[in-house]
């Protein structure tokens, strides 16, 4: 796709995904890093995560010096290439409430749908619009493959704080919602919202600047470490030195020192329909606009949006070794085309329609497969992140949490299995890159296999069981 064009002045570069083509924001980047700078906070990524405990710092403690370092623009990685489904679940959900007691899975749970609202809630409070709409998700078995796994979904439910509100949905009352002759029924989350994340992003970037931050754009930290005193990033034209050095980097965090194995960046892929008329909409039906994934284990998922079209997205282009990432985040038109393939198996009446957009972000995946708060270095140094694709409103939770543990305040969440002292690293090359790529390539034959014959991976595969982690 093409984005906006760079005119004379900063402007954001190509490419742009759709949203942030459509976020009403002139996309000016901010003067970048140079000489000696000193802060209290220094945060690196400009993302969510970044922002929103930017964002937390400030409202906790006016006047405190938070400065946010983005290698490029606000919003240019995932935050501004997510599909635009805020759900409550994180990667690793049953694991994380197996460690947690039973009153802690319970306050983990509010957290979690808490962060769902705290999007709106801040948006409003801010005077910024993101379209935050509470639509729900429905989670499709989409053919008879994906039985299997919509039966384990409901069991799982079964005694877990996520059950309130959640519900299977039979095949015939789904397809009363949106018309897709295989959908063989799907798990209704009523909890969940859709938001227009090129807006949040820039919205919460200019909003956490009025309460104080210094965002400095084109700004690529290499490498961060402690002091006597504090902890130190070094950047090309700068050195920063602070009390704390926050990692919110997510899928590039590859590219800083010392933390280059601890996060896999994996390539996410969307296409967009154009707006699609009158005629296709009743044959599609889908009034409700509720977020829709299946249960592919290489992932699929979809949006209606405001305008009209429908988004299409599922993993992307191969774990590149090294994890490097390319300035195109990985595009593959291999996968796009995948993708339009996936949009008509979910509605035959966009076999003929057009696409206008199609982009690749990034999303991070640590070795456990789950989202969390790492504390390093004697709590110098945190790294937030891993989301594994699901950050959305989690990274509204994580956010909040990590500037509580910045700030040493006792709060929700602080002394849960999301505050990790320490971090796992991924396995040195080639060893990462012949793992990751094994999963990539086994999910995808398992899915298609699936679709063709009708018949559920076994879930005892050994890509399978490596993904699970």
């Amino acid at each position: 796709m093409m984005g906006r064009k760079a005119g004379s002045g900063a402007v954001a570069p190509d490419p742009v995904s759709f949203w942030l083509e459509t976020c009403g924001d002139e996309m000016k980047v901010r003067p970048a890093a140079v000489g000696s700078i000193r802060c209290d906070v220094a945060i690196v990524g400009g993302g969510f995560t970044g922002l929103w405990t930017a964002y937390y710092l400030l409202k906790n403690v006016p006047g405190l010096r938070v400065a946010i370092f983005e290698s490029r623009y606000c919003g240019v990685g995932a935050s501004g290439r997510t599909a635009a489904g805020a759900g409550a679940r994180v990667a690793g959900q049953a694991q994380l409430e197996a460690e947690c007691s039973p009153g802690l899975r319970s306050a983990l749970w509010v957290e979690q749908l808490k962060s769902i609202d705290e999007l709106g809630k801040v948006a409003e409070s801010e005077a910024f619009d993101i379209e935050w709409e509470r639509v729900g998700s429905l989670a499709v078995a989409l053919g008879r493959g994906q039985r299997e796994a919509l039966g384990a979904a409901e069991r799982a439910l079964t005694g877990s704080e996520r059950a309130r509100g959640v519900r299977l949905m039979p095949a015939d009352e789904l397809r009363s919602r949106i018309s897709t002759a295989h959908a063989e029924g799907a798990i209704w989350d009523p909890a969940a919202a859709s938001v227009h994340p090129g807006k949040l992003v820039r919205g919460l970037a200019r909003a956490t600047e009025r309460r104080g931050a210094k965002i400095y754009e084109n700004s690529e930290v290499q490498s961060v470490g402690v002091t006597r005193t504090g902890a130190v990033a070094r950047l090309d034209a700068a050195e920063v030195h602070a009390r704390r050095v926050v990692l919110a980097a997510e899928g590039y965090l590859p590219s800083i020192q010392p933390v280059r194995r601890h996060i896999a960046p994996i390539a996410s892929s969307v296409v967009l329909t154009e707006s699609l008329g009158p005629k296709v909409w009743e044959e599609i039906g889908w009034e409700g606009r509720e977020l829709l994934h299946s249960f592919r284990l290489s992932v699929n998922y979809l949006r209606r949006t405001s305008d009209g079209r429908i988004l299409v997205g599922g993993r992307g282009a191969p774990y590149r070794f090294g994890s490097r990432v390319s300035q195109s985040c990985n595009d593959s038109s291999v996968v796009y085309r995948e993708l339009r393939g996936l949009a008509a198996r979910w509605f035959p009446a966009l076999r003929s329609a057009g696409f206008t957009h199609q982009w690749s972000g990034v999303l991070g995946a640590g070795r456990g497969l789950r989202p969390g708060v790492h504390v390093l270095s004697r709590g110098r140094i945190l790294a937030v992140g891993g989301y594994v694709g699901t950050g959305v409103a989690p990274s509204n939770m994580l956010g909040r949490l990590c500037a509580n543990v910045v700030l040493d305040r006792k709060a929700p969440l602080v002394e849960s299995p999301l505050v990790i002292q320490g971090w796992r690293k991924w396995e040195p090359e080639p060893l990462r890159w012949l793992g990751i790529r094994y999963v990539q390539v086994r999910l995808n034959q398992l899915d298609r296999a699936a679709e063709a014959h009708g018949k559920a991976p076994s879930g005892r595969t050994l890509a399978e069981r490596l993904w699970r982690g």
